[in-house]
Formats: structure tokens, sequence, C-alpha cells
């Protein structure tokens, strides 16, 4: 065979086998958010065990075959929705670890939960509505070791308020933390963007109802 001959069927074995560019990891990456958006919402809405594989694919324009290649199983994709509301303990962790008093540092754990609420309000309501479903399976056993972690920090700060006067000593500081949190939890449901009420009105208003009340 001559040197034309070889030349001839390199070019056409190029032209048969392209090679295909590797799609940028930027695009992936938010490509991979998406869809996690998505199954949150989902998730959210519908139930972890309601909602089905293809339900997310429909939902984000992309064929559940497609699919696997942003994520393997649907619950990896709840692993990863669940890093938001894990990644909370170092936070409260850090405003108690700034030692001021028990009150501001409640009023501190206060916005940082009603932020977190609104800004995240899929992931809040699936770590609230699936926290029996977690809770029966070994592999989310980290989810309820991060409930136990959060209450013990609010309730240790409650308990130092009560021991150096600051807070009321009469009261059981177990269910003043599950009000505090349901009244937190609460804003899932009826906080808008752009609505009637701003988050910093939110978060004054909730802070003055618990400290002080509503009788005058």
């Amino acid at each position: 065979m001559d040197a034309k001959s070889k030349v001839s069927i390199a070019a056409a074995n190029r032209r048969s086998y392209p090679v295909k560019k590797p799609k940028p990891l930027e695009k992936v990456s938010r490509r991979r958010e998406e869809i996690l958006q998505v199954a949150a919402e989902l998730f959210a809405a519908k139930g972890y065990e309601e909602t089905t594989i293809r339900e997310i694919g429909d939902a984000a324009g992309i064929l559940s075959g497609s699919l696997y290649h942003h994520f393997q199983t649907k619950e990896e994709m709840l692993h990863d929705l669940l890093k938001g509301f894990v990644s909370m303990i170092p936070e409260y962790r850090a405003i108690v670890d700034r030692g001021r008093g028990p009150k501001e540092t409640i009023c501190a754990m206060i916005e940082l939960g009603l932020r977190t609420v609104v800004s995240n309000p899929h992931i809040v309501a699936i770590t609230v509505h699936e926290r029996n479903f977690l809770a029966r399976h070994p592999t989310f056993s980290y989810v309820e070791t991060a409930w136990k972690d959060i209450s013990k920090i609010w309730y240790g700060v409650l308990q130092r308020g009560a021991d150096e006067g600051v807070f009321r000593n009469d009261l059981d500081l177990h269910l003043v933390l599950r009000m505090i949190n349901d009244l937190v939890a609460s804003a899932v449901g009826w906080y808008r963007s752009g609505g009637r009420y701003s988050i910093d009105k939110i978060i004054d208003t909730q802070i003055a109802l618990i400290f002080g009340g509503i009788e005058r």
C-alpha cells in the first residue's frame, strides 16, 4: 500500500469515528444542580418514596437514561440535598462560640434558622416530613444524629439562660425548644420572596414574640 492510500484510509477513519469533546465541568455541574432542585421540589411535594426517577427526569426535561449520567440512584440525590441540613451544625456551633449572652445567642440562632428555612424551603420540608423514613434507614442515620446535635446546641443555650436568670426557669425547656423550632419552620408554608413581609421583618417579629409575648 502506497503512502497516498494510507493517508486516505486514515482520513476516512477520522471521519467515521469523530472524537467527542468532553462537556465543560461548569455545564455539567449546573445541570446537576438543576436536577437536584427539581428532585427537591418533588420530594417535598409528593414524598421521597412516592417520587420516581422517571418523574424527576420528565420534570427536569431529561430522559431517565441520561439522568444516570448525573446521579446513579434516587438515594444519591437525597444524600446530596441533605448536606444543606447537616451543614447547619457547624454554623450553630460558630454562633455559640462567639461567647455572647444567652439572649443574643438565641436571637442569632433564630435568624440562622429562619434564613435557612426561606432559602431552602424544600430541603427543610424534606428533613421534617421524611424524618421517620430517614430514621428507619441506616444509610441516612446521620440525619437523626444531626437533629440531636442541633437540639443539644439549642437546649444548651436555653439552659444556660435559665441558670443565669436571663430566661424563665419555670418552663419545660424541651417543650420551649420544640415550640421555637415549630415557629421557625412554619415559615416554609407561607413565606414568599418579594411578598408582603421581608425576612428581616419576620425575624424581628418572631424574636419579639418569643421574648416578649403578646401581653402588654
